[in-house]
């Protein structure tokens, strides 16, 4: 039987802009075979919103990873608080967006590690 998939939409305030946040978020998107959507806040730079959709399980570890893992990648990026409520930005409309499945995979450069 198809799993249904799930959505999930949530925002992160930290140390999330300028730090190559978005494309390492999505690269762990990809690595947990999740597809990923992100946008920076234009008001506030330590503001994210992020939308995820995939497998209900994969989704909520991966939560628990993005609050629990510090650093989130080697350029220091690191969320202090994760606002599960809905951003309303469509998927569609977000700065950066990754399908699972797609040849092209957002990656951060070569030299970022990502700790996700």
């Amino acid at each position: 039987m198809n799993e249904i998939e799930y959505h999930k939409e949530f925002s992160v305030f930290g140390k999330v802009q300028g730090v190559y946040f978005r494309k390492s978020f999505l690269f762990a998107c990809h690595r947990r075979e999740l597809s990923g959507a992100v946008t920076n806040d234009h008001k506030d730079p330590s503001l994210v919103h992020c939308s995820l959709k995939g497998n209900q399980k994969v989704i909520q570890k991966f939560l628990f990873d993005l609050e629990n893992i510090s650093p989130l990648n080697s350029l220091g990026a690191n969320i202090v608080h994760l606002l599960s409520k809905p951003h309303n930005i469509l998927w569609q409309d977000h700065q950066y967006i990754y399908h699972f499945g797609d040849d092209k995979v957002i990656r951060p450069p070569q030299l970022i590690r990502v700790n996700l």
